[in-house]
């Protein structure tokens, strides 16, 4: 099987919500580094680098024909969703899981990251009726991956590791596809008498399931006890884990330094005068110059506003909570798929917390600015930049500009329904910023 071509890579890193052009000039190391972080994140596999498949209890599975209170679905165990996702299900037209950025309602087909999660999601449904293999297949079925569950194994209760053993097949090795899958059906489950779960999926999505196959085989160590069956000898292990929509971070990583908007090399600096465009170096600035001055909307001449930030908001007064117990916060946002408090971001409110560090220097950078949905005038704007150095709220009382500012949001260089906008920022302060008042960046921005 061929592997996943320039053009599909970038399909990919969009269809996952990440806000790269489909133009991009990022070399194709680059654009392949952003994918496996994108796949390795998707997986939350940072907490669990260090996973022992081999000291991990077995997933706790029904049994055909017996009524088991402690078994759990696979099917809804290997499926992960978004606050975000939520809401557009709501409005959609019955669709499962609607493709990130999409229109509500529009066939989850389209989106190749999106039938990564849904074969994924497949292969446990597969393992809830009895099934233990199957074959995905392209739709032109010119390839298809055959596939065998050797373990189910438990991470934690929600989270189960899918141990399996693999090969690709082509129209060359045809014939060992059909062998194997002769073998295979002769262990059936009664259920499935000699016939096997055939998955057909795009070419690209089959691609993008062998590129998340070879990624995670990483994870069985040498040792692992896997029992290969007759015509096996080419196949080779690895886990499915759960898939979900990329959380902000993530998000933000596809689409941070996009790359010379000229040669694609790393860029150094942006345009001085807009700050929406990177440059390796001032002959390629130099270059494109003639084309970008007809965009470029110089940031001289704004209106700058100086805010004040913290990094909590005043907690209410509640009468039965002990004022002097520890409380903690969670900050969650639309692209929040794990609620267990395992990956979310939950710390203790301190009396005094530090100031976050300084990442950008005297450099201007992009903040975004939001209001929550409420009635009245907003007491309060939420505050983060793209990498998320630092977030915090800016309060009504303590900045005379808050009225401005508002007022932009509502306005026509707002947008986004008067709840949210961008500006341009630069760092004043440990708790200070100077923003852009009236300077809309020129970017199509997405996080």
């Amino acid at each position: 099987m061929e592997a996943l071509t320039r053009t599909e890579t970038i399909r990919i890193l969009r269809a996952t919500g990440g806000d790269i052009p489909a133009d991009t000039k990022l070399p194709d190391d680059v654009l392949e580094k952003r994918l496996r972080e994108a796949i390795n994140a998707s997986q939350n596999k940072a907490t669990f680098s260090s996973l022992d498949l081999g000291s991990l209890q077995k997933w706790p599975m029904a049994t055909a024909g017996e009524l088991d209170t402690h078994a759990r679905p696979l099917i809804r165990a290997m499926q992960r969703g978004s606050i975000d996702e939520a809401q557009r299900l709501l409005f959609s037209s019955g669709n499962r899981v609607l493709d990130a950025g999409a229109t509500p309602g529009a066939s989850p087909s389209a989106n190749p990251f999106i039938g990564l999660r849904q074969v994924v999601a497949a292969i446990g449904g597969l393992l809830d009726d009895g099934g233990a293999w199957s074959v995905v297949q392209s739709e032109d079925e010119s390839s298809s991956i055959g596939i065998r569950v050797v373990s189910v194994l438990e991470i934690h209760e929600d989270t189960p590791a899918i141990v399996v053993l693999y090969r690709p097949f082509n129209r060359s090795s045809a014939k060992d596809c059909a062998q194997w899958i002769s073998e295979q059906s002769k262990s059936n489950a009664p259920a499935l008498g000699n016939g096997f779960i055939h998955i057909k999926r795009p070419s690209i999505e089959l691609k993008l399931l062998l590129h998340y196959l070879k990624l995670n085989a990483s994870l069985v160590p040498a040792d692992f006890p896997v029992d290969k069956k007759p015509n096996e000898a080419r196949f080779k292990p690895s886990v499915l884990l759960p898939v979900a929509p990329l959380d902000f971070d993530a998000l933000a990583k596809i689409a941070h330094n996009l790359g010379c908007s000229v040669c694609g090399k790393k860029g150094a600096s942006r345009c001085a005068q807009c700050q929406t465009v990177w440059y390796c170096g001032a002959e390629c600035q130099r270059a494109d110059w003639p084309d970008h001055k007809q965009s470029c909307k110089s940031l001289k001449g704004g209106r700058w506003v100086p805010i004040t930030f913290q990094e909590q908001l005043p907690l209410p007064s509640i009468p039965s909570v002990d004022p002097k117990q520890t409380k903690y916060m969670s900050n969650i946002n639309k692209f929040s798929s794990d609620f267990s408090g395992r990956s979310t971001a939950t710390r203790k409110f301190e009396a005094a917390d530090p100031p976050p560090p300084n990442v950008w220097g005297d450099r201007v950078f992009m903040i975004k600015l939001q209001v929550a949905l409420s009635y009245g005038e907003p007491g309060h704007m939420m505050l983060y930049d793209r990498k998320r150095s630092f977030q915090g709220f800016m309060l009504r009382k303590d900045n005379p500009a808050f009225a401005e500012l508002y007022a932009e949001m509502l306005g026509p260089r707002g947008g986004f329904g008067g709840m949210k906008m961008y500006r341009w920022a630069k760092r004043t302060g440990d708790w200070e910023l100077s923003v852009c008042l009236d300077r809309q960046p020129q970017t199509d921005t997405k996080w």
